[in-house]
């Protein structure tokens, strides 16, 4: 099946392996599904890259249909030395790393590239779309149920959208990258989420998340024992967290920390949970056996303490400040963890790199107690005392 447009060449799945060998990349979305399940089922993939005569072909790869040779669509995504390019990949690379057991590389995330060139933080296909390419991206398509088959031509449509135009912003954005010398800054980033989407769920993250709700030391063991449970099961199951068993039971669970049937029944707050019975029995043994756990947070390792408000209010300003100068997303400059480890004397995000270039340096100045923060015109500026 082939159709040709005015901006691309629509081909097989092998013919578009056929046409783009040796291709400097290759563009890259997923469609799937993943609202009833813990793993995402995947439905399609879309290919996108320029030939050698410089048509820009593009494809749909349907991984619901049996025919379709999984070996080809191996060997575009992994094969060769082309930049595989996305648009806010992890979810992709989580999917590609399931299904073939690890990730394609070199990577470049249009998404961290805007970040990193002043066109905001999160920033989103259509409108990155729109403030590079002067075009409107249907985004009508992007709740369709794409486990229904046959898929509609307005579903083809969406899908090749999502892949045409990443294959034209890539350029544009390697370029701008490179006038600024932040391609390296890009890697850097994408090297650390690559590492993060390959590493497997433990429960760690539900755990940090939940732990301001924890004050006893008992109760945050139970907490984290309990979130590590229900990640596995989840997987087990292969249902979302929140199905196996919600945040609010989770937390309640912990606070209560029962070491026997009849709390968790007596207990008004877990009406209704469980009322098979199929969970408490494990959730008990979780409880018991975390008296002997020796790892636990003795505080939210995010809170900040009262003495330190004022400083990270201060280092929070001058943050925003290098990032406004610079042009890049404040997230990208560290977190609150990292601002708080820095004010406590220790290793931050910012403490080499691109980011102690940018905003680390002057933060190092500003608590040596050499560096002024005054507003001008309405504005906060620095200046060196």
């Amino acid at each position: 099946m082939m159709e040709r447009t005015e901006d691309y060449e629509r081909v097989s799945l092998e013919e578009f392996s056929e046409r783009t060998k040796g291709a400097s990349f290759v563009a890259i979305d997923t469609e799937f599904v993943r609202e009833r399940s813990y793993w995402s089922f995947w439905c399609l993939v879309q290919v996108a890259a320029f030939d050698a005569a410089g048509g820009l072909l593009a494809c749909v790869v349907d991984l619901l249909d049996e025919s379709t040779n999984k070996d080809v669509l191996r060997s575009v995504l992994y094969e060769g030395d082309g930049v595989k390019v996305f648009h806010a990949g992890k979810q992709d690379w989580e999917i590609l790393a399931r299904h073939f057991g690890g990730l394609p590389a070199p990577v470049f995330d249009t998404q961290i590239a805007a970040a990193l060139l002043g066109y905001g933080s999160q920033c989103g296909y259509e409108r990155l779309a729109r403030l590079c390419l002067s075009v409107e991206v249907d985004k009508a398509g992007q709740y369709a149920d794409w486990q229904k088959r046959p898929l509609s031509e307005e579903q083809i449509r969406y899908a090749l959208g999502d892949v045409v135009y990443l294959a034209r912003l890539y350029p544009l954005l390697r370029e701008q990258l490179e006038q600024r010398g932040r391609v390296s800054w890009l890697e850097d980033i994408q090297r650390g989420m690559l590492e993060a989407s390959s590493v497997d769920q433990s429960g760690e993250e539900s755990f940090l998340r939940l732990l301001t709700k924890m004050r006893s030391k008992d109760a945050r063991r139970v907490l984290r024992r309990l979130c590590r449970w229900r990640e596995a099961l989840a997987k087990r199951w292969d249902r979302p967290r929140q199905w196996v068993c919600a945040d609010a039971v989770l937390v309640t669970l912990s606070k209560l920390g029962p070491t026997s049937v009849g709390e968790v029944r007596g207990c008004r707050a877990l009406a209704g949970w469980d009322s098979k019975g199929k969970l408490t029995g494990e959730v008990i043994e979780q409880v018991c056996a975390s008296a002997k756990d020796e790892e636990v947070l003795s505080e939210d390792p995010l809170a900040a303490r009262k003495e330190e408000h004022s400083l990270l209010s201060v280092l929070r300003a001058l943050q925003r400040v290098c990032g406004e100068e610079t042009g890049i997303a404040v997230e990208l400059l560290g977190g609150q963890g990292e601002l708080l480890s820095f004010a406590r004397g220790g290793e931050a995000i910012f403490s080499k790199g691109w980011r102690h270039e940018v905003f680390g340096e002057k933060a190092e100045t500003l608590l040596a107690g050499k560096l002024a923060l005054y507003v001008e015109d309405g504005k906060i500026c620095t200046k060196e005392r």
